[in-house]
């Protein structure tokens, strides 16, 4: 097609081959100028990637794990142990490693504390055992004990302790408490109508109501300054008292 081309001011046919380099320049310029469109597409798309990097809405952060701990079944209660041993106990009690947490589900449907002879000073966190039903912690160095939450509790040994007080008002499941050989110069067990046994030996109390534990089997009041007189409501046809 080129064979008919006439350079101008001199009537000759230019041979194809001088064309060459023309053809390859402006082959060079469409190729750059296309190079050069696909180039800012791709970087429209780049842009608009990131755009859309940028503008997608921010995830709500799953706080299911968060929600769980804050209360109910799944509360995180280890920090509510505070006596070391009492913890490294529970810790074993539930089949967890050292400094893995308890959970109140993890204690829940636990029966029986067996923490005798342990050198504990405090039973916190024992609100969370809610299915308790026996409870052995003598002989360690408890000043108080707070067993209002273990409303299932039937068995109760604290003996051997410092303990000043004891409120088993809650706790009407009671059937055995022995609170011997502790610092209590008071027991109110009014409440208390399933009690069969009950050792208040070692203490220094004056007087003891029993007139409401129609079941009561044993009494034990020794070595107190408890007489048969102090103890309003005690019918020895049902019950053995020992006071010597």
């Amino acid at each position: 097609m080129f064979t008919n081309l006439k350079r101008k001011n001199s009537g000759r046919v230019l041979p194809v081959t001088a064309l060459l380099p023309m053809l390859l320049l402006v082959i060079v310029l469409v190729l750059t100028a296309c190079g050069g469109g696909g180039g800012g597409k791709g970087s429209g798309s780049e842009s608009t990637a990131t755009a859309g990097s940028s503008g997608t809405p921010e995830q709500t952060p799953d706080t299911t794990a968060t929600q769980n701990t804050s209360g109910g079944s799944n509360k995180d209660i280890t920090g509510n142990f505070t006596d070391p041993l009492f913890l490294a106990y529970v810790q074993e009690s539930v089949g967890n490693s050292e400094g893995e947490p308890i959970f109140a589900s993890d204690v829940s449907s636990i029966k029986t504390i067996a923490v005798s002879n342990m050198d504990i000073t405090s039973l916190d966190g024992m609100e969370f055992f809610t299915s308790l039903t026996t409870l052995y912690c003598s002989n360690n160095r408890l000043t108080q004990l707070d067993i209002g939450e273990n409303t299932a509790l039937e068995i109760l040994n604290c003996g051997i302790n410092q303990l000043t007080a004891l409120d088993v008002s809650k706790n009407i499941a009671l059937k055995d408490i022995a609170c011997y050989t502790n610092l209590l110069n008071e027991l109110d067990v009014s409440k208390n109508t399933a009690l069969e046994k009950l050792d208040c030996s070692y203490n220094q109390l004056t007087r003891l109501d029993v007139s409401n534990n129609v079941v009561l089997e044993k009494l034990s009041c020794t070595d107190s300054p408890l007489t048969r007189q102090d103890i309003t409501g005690l019918d020895e046809s049902r019950t053995t008292v020992i006071l010597d």
